[in-house]
């Protein structure tokens, strides 16, 4: 029975062993992912403040795009009301040139000039003529 008994115990043993070994080759590899899980998370982390950092300056350069059109939009409209006013008082001005030079010159004016200078145009002819006549 002693040598059933220690060949038994030896395989028994030698199982154990086995086993034993086998459990820590598993609680080594198990610990190498637990470590690799823990590096993930950390560089997972890391990522979400980058991406939260980026999701920042995406925000920021929408707003200054949009107080930019604002910026457009707002000048445009000065530029056309300007433009608008502008031509405006230029065609009130011209009108009131018009009128002006209307005013004038009525046809009675310009027929009353047009005498005039042909009398003066004759009567300075006259005169140089008489002057020219009489020693």
């Amino acid at each position: 029975m002693t040598t059933t008994g220690n060949g038994e115990e030896y395989r028994r043993g030698r199982a154990q062993g086995e086993t034993d070994t086998t459990l820590a080759a598993h609680e080594k590899h198990l610990l190498a992912i637990n470590g690799s899980v823990k590096d993930s998370a950390a560089e997972l982390a890391g990522l979400r403040v980058a991406i939260n950092g980026q999701a920042m300056q995406i925000q920021r350069m929408v707003d200054a795009m949009e107080a930019a059109r604002q910026t457009v939009l707002t000048t445009a409209a000065a530029l056309e009301s300007e433009r608008s006013s502008t031509a405006a008082a230029l065609a009130t001005a011209l009108d009131k040139r018009r009128d002006a030079s209307d005013r004038r010159w009525s046809p009675w004016a310009r027929v009353s000039a047009t005498l005039g200078a042909i009398a003066a145009a004759v009567g300075a002819t006259v005169g140089i003529l008489t002057a020219l006549h009489h020693p």
